[in-house]
């Protein structure tokens, strides 16, 4: 139990002893339950609020932002808002969202994660549609698009509402205020905190704080506003963390909430097991779908490269020297994530155990450097490109979160790359599906490698084909297979550094793709003056 300094919260930071409670006790314990917390392998040496402000609401409210330090001597920073919950709003906090009980006088609440307070939700939004507040020795500031409609700050229905249904209605869209009373946490994101409010607002609250610009704000508005590629949400705003001296800080994206029938990997989920894990019983209505996911990709990067005079957007050669640093990239980050699958050995099911030291016996090689012909093009890349970041929408897709992999940094996220990166992040999400749904159905290891191929074969045909007259890919197909085995591997390592430090009992499908990281993941046989042709064994 800790006793609020004040009877509020804001206050209660000022004073030092409630404040020191909560950076050495209740945030340690706190922070490794979060799923959107990145470094849960780490020892955790510190943490302290760095900087917090009241958001405009009529909740007992802030958002702060904490600071960790790791063992090792790195840091990182956190978003975490915070509000205490009595009454009904402490039955709907999730248990896994609060942090510890606390004591006003002689009554007892909670201490939990903000994000869970409707009434914080609307105070966030209000703020990131063109809001300014401040935050530590710089502000909180919301920069919409051109295109956004402002809404009024602070929101008119802030104010708890009178008499039996009372409501405040809205017009047309996301950004005229009045329904955005009603909203929700949605449970579908991993490092970070989505809300979708009633009249179509998206809000994306980024845990992980880092300085410079995100990738997400700036590929969306390029998408949507420069290459007028539709299959993705529409941007509306972004709120950054603005301090002399220092980059902006990106907070939360503002965009459309796309109404659909679920991601495309609960979809595939179904189909596989739908079809017993044999390749020729997928259905027809399936193998399309496949086909369609394949050529809405070659279309996503056909769009990422279709403005040469964007600097940061403009395609640039992949050279033997973009090859030689994506291969020592690669098996630096080899060495590093089996250091840390050697020390995970005692914490492992003996049967990951058992796979994890196949795996360290016998290292994967990166592929040499492939000889006759240039490597296409780089152009920016989706980046953390899978299944589950597909909407299905109708019979067709929109395409989600431009963040990128977790683990790296901007400017490693905003840096081209081969186009081939997205699709073997693609390949490797076809055998994670598969083996998923293995779990239950135990299928035979041939069959479900058959499958695996059959679904490869059927995207990468599409995909290829719909990329013909870009100029993007290599022109040699020995030459493009190198890059996809290059990259299926690089996927393959990031998977297993992932998972040990967020998942462990996971890690067994990430290492039995790094046991066979070439075929079955794109089986191919080479036909006389064809090139490359997929396939797969039935």
């Amino acid at each position: 139990m800790v006793p609020l300094a004040s009877a509020s919260l804001g206050p209660s930071l000022d004073n030092p002893a409630f404040r020191l409670r909560l950076e050495r006790e209740v945030f340690p314990s706190y922070l490794p339950r979060c799923r959107w917390y990145r470094s849960k392998a780490q020892a955790l040496i510190r943490v302290g609020i760095e900087a917090w402000t009241a958001i405009p609401s009529d909740a007992d409210a802030i958002f702060s932002v904490i600071r960790v330090e790791l063992e090792g001597g790195n840091t990182e920073r956190y978003a975490l808002p915070l509000g205490v919950f009595s009454g009904k709003e402490a039955k709907i906090l999730p248990l896994e969202a609060a942090l510890c009980r606390v004591r006003v006088g002689k009554k007892d609440f909670f201490l939990g994660d903000a994000c869970y307070n409707p009434r914080f939700r609307r105070g966030l939004l209000a703020v990131i549609s063109g809001g300014t507040i401040p935050l530590g020795t710089g502000f909180l500031r919301g920069k919409p698009s051109s295109s956004t409609h402002t809404l009024p700050t602070p929101l008119p229905e802030l104010a708890p509402a009178r008499g039996k249904g009372a409501t405040r209605s809205g017009g047309k869209g996301a950004t005229q205020g009045g329904a955005e009373r009603e909203s929700r946490v949605l449970g579908t994101e991993q490092s970070n905190t989505g809300m979708a409010f009633s009249s179509g607002s998206y809000l994306k609250l980024y845990r992980r704080l880092e300085e410079g610009i995100h990738p997400e704000p700036e590929m969306l508005r390029f998408l949507r506003e420069q290459a007028k590629f539709r299959a993705v949400p529409e941007f509306q705003s972004v709120l950054e963390w603005e301090r002399p001296g220092h980059a902006p800080v990106a907070v939360a994206l503002w965009q459309t909430l796309v109404a659909g029938e679920g991601n495309a990997w609960e979809h595939a989920l179904r189909e596989i097991s739908a079809a017993g894990f044999f390749p020729d019983r997928i259905s027809d209505s399936f193998a399309d779908w496949i086909r369609l996911l394949g050529r809405r990709t070659a279309e996503m990067h056909a769009a990422l490269g279709s403005r040469p005079d964007l600097p940061d957007f403009s395609p640039e050669e992949f050279t033997d020297a973009d090859f030689s640093r994506s291969r020592a990239g690669i098996s630096e980050r080899v060495t590093r994530t089996f250091d840390l699958l050697d020390a995970a050995l005692p914490r492992l099911s003996s049967e990951n155990a058992e796979l994890a030291r196949k795996v360290l016996a016998g290292p994967p090689v990166c592929p040499p450097a492939p000889q006759g012909g240039n490597g296409g093009m780089k152009i920016r890349v989706h980046g953390d490109f899978h299944l589950g970041q597909i909407l299905c929408v109708g019979k067709d897709f929109r395409i989600l979160d431009f963040e990128g992999e977790t683990a790296r940094a901007f400017a490693e996220k905003r840096r081209k790359h081969s186009p081939l990166r997205d699709v073997a992040g693609m390949l490797r999400s076809f055998h994670y599906a598969i083996h998923v749904a293995a779990r239950t159905s135990k299928p035979n290891s041939a069959r479900a490698e058959n499958l695996q191929a059959k679904l490869s074969s059927l995207y990468l045909d599409a995909y290829f084909s719909a990329m013909a007259n870009t100029q993007l890919l290599p022109e040699n197909p020995g030459v493009r297979d190198a890059l996809l085995h290059l990259f299926v591997l690089e996927k393959a390592v990031y998977e297993l550094d992932y998972e040990l430090n967020n998942r462990p009992d996971w890690v067994g499908i990430p290492l039995r793709g790094l046991l066979t990281p070439q075929p079955p993941l794109y089986a191919f046989k080479r036909g006389e003056g064809s090139g490359v042709r997929y396939f797969y064994s039935p």
